[in-house]
């Protein structure tokens, strides 16, 4: 498929002068004259991020893919300066600017896509003041995993665009898949309590349900396991509601660390919380999770995810969104969104995943919204 990036300078530019990225590969210029630089790309269907650098300066005319204009979608497109992004931008000033155009192929798709959520009178406006926007990054992980799993980190079907909120609570109205959140906790510590006093966790009390379908399809042996040590109010409870402390299986004095982090946590109450481990070389198919349970039929809840171990080569990733932060807090909306995980790092992953109710606008003060 050939991409033509249409452009006007002042200057000479030689192909020395640029840097072509599609999807964050190094592609070659194929051909480039007074106003036209051309690429020959692989991709031909769903999402791809163009990036174009310049030491000198130029405007952006256009965009073709096979001949064909990409018309008003170029005012899509932002400049990255010094990791800001400002928008709508087609001029590159110089070196300290990267030029980016998300496309979605075919481009029957990208306009349908955009029109049937933009209004029209947005485009040429600085779209990121009333949406955000989800930019998803292409993974490539080893071809020893199913192909399942290689295409959903390297495939996107298209990018996201939702309509900006000012958010101080986690509802129904929230329609963002994960959001970076301010809470602090002594990571290091958790980390070294649950890795020391692992074998008191029970592993085995929930198995996920694509645990046995995994083991027979791709003869994973190194399994995904959850261990719940607050659980859900029994539907047979009087009180659905019962203060978390009473639901815990753990006798806290042995685990001061992870007593300390849920003290700290501000929400009304904890409905459930789960230590997770996720083996090296193992992974978790795309799913969304499901509650179940007389409480969960009238209460919204927000699923607060604390990574423990963010080894290199742990990709969490929320289809069509991008990858969530695992240096980071985050609230995940895992039960309306698909979402995968895998660990192809040497080491094994921990996280602890609480399910809070009504947390509080503490939580939500020093949010960071991640489109990437």
């Amino acid at each position: 498929m050939r991409l033509d990036i249409l452009y006007q300078t002042e200057f000479q530019i030689h192909t020395q002068d640029l840097s072509l990225l599609v999807n964050k590969n190094i592609t070659a210029i194929t051909l480039l004259n007074a106003d036209l630089i051309s690429a020959e790309i692989e991709i031909d269907y769903g999402f791809c991020m163009i990036e174009l650098s310049s030491t000198n300066a130029l405007q952006i005319k256009d965009v073709k893919i096979d001949g064909e204009s990409i018309r008003e979608l170029i005012y899509l497109s932002f400049l990255l300066e010094n990791g800001e992004r400002l928008q709508p931008r087609t001029d590159i000033k110089g070196s300290h600017h990267v030029w980016c155009m998300p496309i979605i192929l075919p481009l029957s798709a990208f306009f349908s896509f955009v029109h049937n959520i933009l209004p029209h009178q947005y485009l040429g406006k600085n779209l990121f003041d009333h949406y955000d926007f989800y930019f998803p990054e292409s993974v490539k992980i080893s071809k020893k995993y199913p192909k399942l799993m290689q295409d959903y980190f390297l495939y996107d079907s298209h990018f996201s665009i939702v309509e900006k909120k000012n958010i101080n609570t986690w509802n129904e109205d929230v329609k963002l898949p994960f959001l970076q959140v301010h809470f602090d906790f002594d990571r290091k510590n958790c980390l070294q309590e649950i890795i020391s006093n692992k074998k008191k966790l029970d592993f085995e009390n929930i198995v996920p349900m694509q645990t046995k379908q995994n083991e027979i399809e791709y003869g994973l042996t190194r399994k995904w396991k959850t261990s719940y040590f607050i659980e859900n109010s029994k539907d047979d409870d009087i009180d659905l509601l019962t203060n978390w402390r009473k639901r815990s299986t753990l006798d806290f004095t042995q685990w001061p660390f992870l007593y300390n982090l849920l003290e700290r946590v501000p929400a009304e109450n904890i409905i459930n919380a789960y230590v997770a481990e996720l083996p090296s070389g193992s992974f978790i198919t795309p799913h969304k999770d499901t509650k179940k349970g007389k409480y969960y039929k009238g209460h919204y809840n927000a699923v607060l995810y604390l990574p423990l171990s963010c080894p290199d080569g742990v990709y969490f990733k929320f289809a069509n969104f991008g990858l969530v932060n695992l240096q980071a807090n985050c609230i995940v909306n895992n039960v309306n969104y698909s979402h995968a995980v895998v660990n192809s790092s040497p080491h094994d992953r921990f996280i602890i995943s609480l399910t809070l109710l009504n947390p509080s606008e503490k939580m939500f003060s020093a949010t960071t919204c991640i489109y990437k």
